[in-house]
């Protein structure tokens, strides 16, 4: 279980962000490679297995949240490759804004198996949001 304003359960970023709050562009990296093959880099792909449990418990919290922030880099991605999966269940107890699973310019899905149970309490309550750039 998770408790804190504006806190996330999972996060999934195509690239880092630094102290400054800046997106560290992947050729600037030590890891980075010009060979590396096609997709290897800005990719996320973020599942909740079946046996996994998220408990959210405060305001303007969410589950699991993934976010394509790679425009502008050096490699962009695309919303097919910012991808959130719930098999398991995401619970969230939280007021004020909470969100069960999120995504900015990326695709999320609740899978036949997962559970997302979301209270309402005192604002709205939204247990699914996407975002998408075209």
């Amino acid at each position: 279980m998770l408790v804190g304003k504006k806190s996330i359960g999972i996060l999934g970023l195509s690239y880092r962000i630094d102290k400054t709050k800046a997106v560290v562009d992947p050729s600037t990296e030590k890891y980075f490679s010009l060979s590396a093959p096609a997709g290897t880099y800005g990719n996320v792909n973020v599942i909740n297995d079946q046996t996994g449990t998220i408990t959210m418990d405060d305001d303007s919290a969410v589950g699991l949240f993934v976010k394509n922030n790679s425009a502008g880099k050096s490699i962009v991605t695309t919303k097919f490759q910012t991808l959130g999966t719930n098999k398991g269940t995401i619970t969230i107890n939280g007021n004020n804004n909470s969100v069960g699973m999120g995504a900015d310019n990326g695709i999320i899905t609740n899978d036949t198996t997962g559970k997302n149970l979301c209270k309402w309490n005192k604002n709205q309550l939204v247990c699914m949001e996407q975002k998408i750039l075209i």
